[in-house]
């Protein structure tokens, strides 16, 4: 494994501040949209970025021009017969190469670079694919602009492996959401609960930790913990699986 930990170019500070914007949204469409669009600030792409789904076309993008992601999504998307064979597969699949960093002027009389890249000026393209992962992260850069470094290299690998990480999360939620009563059905099942403690029974159910829920409600993590633990005692469980299960088993 690389030793990037200690690397003083990774700008962590700014990963973990993208990390917790874009994190804090509940809708998995936002979520990658916050952290689509800031990515700029830490790998500027003068052509644009993009998330690749798992069949390799655009599932969302900026910058990049929706008539040239709709030519691609079209036709494009399967023009990649010239690139090593490995990184074809990794392409299509996303579950051999981790990182793609690719020149477009070493390809020059193919039909994907004439017809496609020159137009839009688009001369290098990183992508980072993570086995398992449903989207694959981006960025594009003109004939005239450098190549992505290193330290950008790793940024996205580092950034990837976040998203993949909330997307897993994220697909949780959305598998678990049909069990959850919503407020007032809860408000109904468990008339002892305060409205502030079926709000915090509701984020928790859903995944939230007490830091995220305090964030989001403006009150301190401490209030939360407090709010979490009369809950417990109100509704005899020790747990928050024990919670959890307590109220997805209680509809009727």
């Amino acid at each position: 494994m690389e030793n990037y930990l200690e690397d003083p170019e990774i700008p962590w500070k700014s990963i973990s501040e993208l990390v917790e914007r874009a994190g804090s949204c509940l809708n998995r469409d936002d979520f990658l949209s916050r952290l689509l669009h800031g990515v700029e600030s830490l790998i500027p792409h003068d052509v644009g970025g993009g998330l690749l789904g798992s069949d390799g076309k655009y599932s969302m993008y900026h910058g990049l021009g929706g008539m040239a992601a709709e030519r691609y999504n079209e036709y494009y998307f399967c023009k990649w017969g010239f690139v090593p064979q490995a990184l074809a597969e990794a392409i299509i699949e996303g579950s051999q190469l981790e990182l793609m960093s690719t020149k477009w002027s070493q390809y020059p009389n193919t039909e994907f670079v004439s017809d496609f890249c020159r137009p839009i000026n688009l001369g290098s393209s990183l992508v980072c694919f993570l086995p398992g992962s449903s989207h694959s992260m981006t960025l594009h850069r003109g004939f005239r602009t450098r190549l992505f470094n290193d330290t950008e290299k790793t940024t996205l690998r580092i950034l990837s492996a976040h998203m993949n990480n909330f997307l897993s999360l994220h697909k949780k939620f959305e598998d678990l959401a049909p069990n959850i009563p919503d407020s007032s059905d809860l408000k109904n099942r468990f008339p002892t609960l305060s409205n502030r403690e079926i709000e915090v029974v509701h984020r928790t159910c859903m995944g939230f930790s007490a830091s995220l829920i305090a964030k989001r409600s403006g009150h301190s993590r401490r209030t939360i913990e407090s709010q979490l633990l009369s809950v417990y005692q109100k509704l005899n469980v020790d747990t928050k699986k024990e919670l959890v299960e307590k109220i997805t088993d209680h509809r009727g």
